[in-house]
C-alpha cells in the first residue's frame, strides 16, 4: 500500500474534528433552569460561609447584568437556579459567578484542578408551561437528598423566603409564583406549601425529576430527554383561593 494512502488518516488523528458547542439562546424575558455540579461530584460548598459567598456573588452579578431568580437551591455538590433574563443576559452573570466562586474555592481550600464539572447547563422553558412545576422541583431537592426533614429547615434554598421565614435578596422574585395561589400573602404561602408538599412522595415517579438528575450526571442525550418531558406538562395559568391546582 502506498504510504500516501495513510496521509488523510494521520492528519485526522493529529487534528481531530471538534464539534462546536451550540450557542445558548438568550433573550430578554427568557426563563431558564440553570444547574451545575462540582467536578467529579466533589463538594462545592463545605460550610455555611461558602453558601453565603455564592449567594453574594449572585447579588453582585445581578447589579451588573440584571436578572431575576424565581427559585434556587444550593446543594452540597451542585446548584439549581430558575432564572429570568430581564435584559437578555444569562452567560455573562453566570460566568462571573462561576469563575469568581472557583477562584474563591481554590484559594480557600488550596485546591488545584477544576472546581466545576464544566460550563453550566441551561434549559430554556416557557413561563406558563412550567413555572410552578420547576419551582416545586427545585425546592424539593433537600428532601429528596435527605438533607432536611422539613423544607423550611434547609437554609440554602429560597423556600423559606416563599414562606416568609427569611428576608429575600433583591434578585429573588417570589411574587410571580405566589400570585398563582391567592390574593393574600398568608393564603399564597399556605397554598404554595400544599402544592409543594403534595409531590413529596412522588419524587421517584416524576419523569422530570429523573431527567433532571440525568442532566447533572452528564448522561448522553439527557438534555434532549428533559426537553421532551418539559413539553409534556402544562402548568396552570391561574390558581383559585380554594383549590391548589396540581399538574
Amino acid at each position: 500500500m502506498p504510504i500516501w494512502y495513510l496521509v488523510p488518516f494521520v492528519h485526522l488523528c493529529l487534528n481531530p474534528i471538534v464539534m462546536p458547542r451550540h450557542p445558548r439562546i438568550e433573550m430578554p424575558g427568557g426563563f431558564y433552569h440553570v444547574l451545575n455540579r462540582g467536578n467529579n461530584k466533589q463538594a462545592l460548598f463545605r460550610n455555611a460561609g461558602d453558601y453565603v459567598f455564592f449567594l453574594n456573588l449572585l447579588e453582585t452579578a445581578s447589579k451588573k447584568w440584571p436578572f431575576k431568580v424565581h427559585a434556587y437551591c444550593l446543594m452540597p455538590n451542585h446548584y439549581h437556579l430558575f432564572m429570568e433574563t430581564t435584559e437578555g443576559h444569562l452567560s455573562r452573570p453566570l460566568h462571573l459567578v462561576n469563575r469568581a466562586y472557583a477562584a474563591y474555592f481554590a484559594r480557600k481550600y488550596e485546591f488545584t484542578g477544576h472546581v466545576f464539572q464544566g460550563r453550566f447547563k441551561s434549559l430554556m422553558v416557557e413561563k406558563e408551561g412550567y413555572l410552578l412545576t420547576l419551582s416545586r422541583y427545585i425546592h424539593l431537592n433537600p428532601i429528596k437528598a435527605k438533607l432536611a426533614q422539613k423544607l423550611e429547615d434547609y437554609s440554602y434554598s429560597s423556600y423559606a423566603c416563599f414562606m416568609g421565614l427569611r428576608s429575600k435578596p433583591n434578585w429573588l422574585d417570589i411574587e410571580t409564583t405566589l400570585s398563582y395561589f391567592g390574593s393574600t400573602s398568608i393564603l399564597q404561602q399556605e397554598q404554595y406549601k400544599l402544592f409543594v408538599l403534595s409531590e413529596m412522595f412522588e419524587l421517584q415517579n416524576e419523569p422530570f425529576y429523573q431527567a433532571a438528575d440525568d442532566v447533572l450526571e452528564g448522561k448522553s442525550k439527557a438534555l434532549m430527554r428533559l426537553k421532551k418531558v418539559l413539553h409534556l406538562k402544562t402548568a396552570p395559568s391561574t390558581a383559585t383561593e380554594n383549590k391548589v391546582l396540581i399538574n
